[in-house]
């Protein structure tokens, strides 16, 4: 058993252990991976989307948004497949909310991506409107959740949603019940891409 292996399965969320500590792995989890590659996804995401939410909200609200939609997403995860003993580790949860909320500011920033295999040499860039982008990846977190709650899948689709749901009630909040009044006009939209 490696250290990582250690690590995850002493402080990863577990739905069927869900009072671990005394629930504390419902933020530890929030700090562990599964790995290098999981590591570095869930950071580029964080990148794309993070500093502008960041600079919309201020680092405050910022974090509130990434700890809520962590714990919610953890939360949610727990609640629909409470029986799982596989540890749910990541801040795929907290990232959701962030991208969320990124998508209900700037809807019309266009996001670049590439799509195919840069290992076999075929590969193209896309550029899509961040709304649109969105909406793809809330539908394959719908399948997602699918082939989860059917025990095939361990990526946390329902912890992605729960997180997601946050961002956009979040948004709401911020953007129609500060001081009792409607905000002003939505910040103009960042350049986006890696």
């Amino acid at each position: 058993m490696t250290n990582l292996t250690r690590w995850v399965a002493a402080f990863g969320f577990i739905p069927a252990q869900a009072e671990r500590y005394g629930g504390l792995t419902f933020l530890t989890s929030f700090f562990l991976h599964a790995g290098i590659f999981h590591l570095v996804s869930n950071m580029y995401f964080l990148l794309l989307f993070g500093d502008n939410v960041e600079e919309t909200i201020g680092v405050a609200r910022y974090l509130g948004l990434v700890f809520m939609a962590a714990v919610v997403g953890t939360a949610v995860h727990g609640t629909f497949d409470p029986h799982r003993t596989v540890p749910l580790v990541g801040a795929s949860g907290g990232i959701a909310g962030v991208m969320a909320f990124y998508a209900c500011q700037f809807p019309g920033v266009r996001l670049k991506f590439i799509i195919g295999s840069l290992w076999l040499g075929v590969y193209r860039w896309i550029t899509v409107p961040a709304w649109g982008f969105f909406a793809f990846w809330i539908t394959m977190q719908g399948f997602g959740v699918v082939a989860q709650v059917a025990g095939l899948s361990n990526v946390s689709s329902l912890g992605h949603m729960g997180g997601a749901v946050i961002g956009v009630l979040f948004y709401l909040e911020w953007r129609f019940a500060a001081q009792g009044g409607v905000r002003s006009e939505p910040a103009k939209a960042p350049v986006a891409g890696p």
